[in-house]
């Protein structure tokens, strides 16, 4: 499909076939070598008529963050857009809507990287809401269900950041002026995507912050929850020391012993139910239970 071909037009292609357009459209070798290379991290190379932009889209798959990549050609006349599939449909209706940015490279250029940045945002929104139902589940017992989601929405956020850094990167060095391609007048569009991607780190960074938090209030409960068990047990043993004590010192079969005598024998069951009983109310005058 091709749109607007004065300024951009895009090329569904395999990545092996990115090489061979590359050398046609007049790539340095480091441009080409680099079409090969990293291909699921953002990136921006220079050369002396084409600029190469390596963009990659992260869209949440299951229990992982899938990684689309696209790769802007960007020259003084035209945009080339290199991507395997069909091109993301928002990028297409941006393109559309904004023709007055749309009608520059460099501002088609910006319309792309606008699209990049905002993907990462319905990602942050669910776990944002994960979070939400996690902190209320992890007060009180957690099922593995949920101990999964936790560290589930860990790995997403790990995977998104691998992807927004990067992004992040790529984008200050667009907007800095380093690059003679790059239009003056798209250099604040390029830097409020960059002002988005740091947004989306730091907002990442609080994510994880709050898991690790979520996380920690949760052993602490179930710490809590251990100590009153053994708490609990240790006052039952507690209990059924002098109980113990008693009834093996009365088992003792000794004719020295007086326990021939009926008043020793009713004496031992007295302190078996006398000394545990005031026990329990020293444990509670205590407040140990």
């Amino acid at each position: 499909m091709t749109t607007n071909k004065q300024v951009w037009r895009d090329i569904s292609a395999s990545v092996q076939e990115w090489r061979q357009i590359g050398q046609e459209i007049g790539l340095n070798e480091l441009q080409l070598m680099e079409l090969g290379n990293h291909p699921q991290q953002s990136w921006v190379v220079d050369g002396d008529d084409w600029l190469t932009v390596n963009m990659v889209l992260p869209e949440q798959s299951g229990r992982s963050i899938k990684r689309l990549r696209l790769c802007v050609l960007l020259s003084n006349k035209e945009v080339v857009l290199l991507h395997e599939g069909e091109l993301d449909a928002a990028i297409i209706n941006r393109l559309k809507i904004h023709t007055r940015i749309g009608s520059s490279p460099t501002g088609v250029l910006a319309i792309v990287a606008d699209v990049v940045t905002e993907r990462s945002s319905p990602i942050l929104d669910s776990i944002d809401d994960a979070i939400d139902h996690l902190e209320d589940a992890m007060v009180g017992k957690a099922s593995d269900k949920q101990i999964h989601q936790l560290f589930h929405c860990k790995k997403l956020l790990s995977d998104l950041r691998r992807v927004v850094v990067p992004t992040m990167l790529t984008l200050n060095s667009l907007s800095d002026g380093r690059f003679r391609l790059i239009e003056k007048q798209y250099v604040p569009y390029l830097r409020d995507s960059y002002d988005y991607a740091w947004r989306a780190h730091e907002l990442i960074d609080t994510q994880r912050d709050l898991l690790s938090s979520v996380l920690d209030t949760y052993l602490s409960v179930m710490s809590n929850h251990m100590n009153d068990i053994m708490k609990r047990l240790t006052i039952v043993t507690t209990l059924f020391m002098p109980i113990t004590f008693l009834t093996g010192f009365g088992g003792m079969n000794f004719q020295q012993l007086p326990f021939g005598d009926t008043t020793v024998f009713y004496g031992i069951l007295w302190a078996m139910v006398v000394i545990p009983v005031l026990m329990l109310g020293y444990f509670y005058h205590k407040k140990w239970f």
